[in-house]
């Protein structure tokens, strides 16, 4: 029998990671993958869906948030780690969009960016240098 829900311990690992950036910068990476790990977690409960139309619109709050929090609350990569969490929270509630090019664009770019990202450094090297 679990003591905590999955969610609840996702938080707190957050949380944990959240806390000690500042003094351990090397898990700097860890609070924004967490967004993504809440996500999972999230997914394996039954959640409300709400239509694609609302996700532009979701974006632009949530970096309205980010905005007001990096001018108000933290102005340094913290605000970063709170955007990550919630966008990662936000992707489960709205449908995904209906096959367009617009999709099949981005799905092209999702399925490149990981090696994109591998690259990126010696890319900018071999250009500029």
């Amino acid at each position: 029998r679990r003591c905590f829900s999955s969610c609840v311990v996702v938080l707190l690992l957050w949380f944990v990671f959240f806390a000690a950036v500042p003094w351990a910068p090397v898990l700097s990476c860890f609070p924004c993958f967490m967004g993504g790990v809440f996500a999972y977690q999230l997914g394996k409960e039954r959640v409300f869906r709400l239509p694609s139309m609302v996700w532009p619109a979701a974006i632009l709050i949530l970096f309205a948030a980010h905005a007001w929090s990096m001018q108000t609350i933290f102005g340094d990569y913290r605000s970063d780690f709170i955007l990550c969490m919630f966008h990662g929270a936000a992707i489960l509630y709205v449908l995904d969009l209906k096959k367009s090019c617009l999709t099949r664009a981005s799905q092209q770019v999702a399925k490149y960016s990981y090696g994109i990202n591998l690259f990126y450094y010696l890319i900018v090297w071999l250009v500029f240098v």
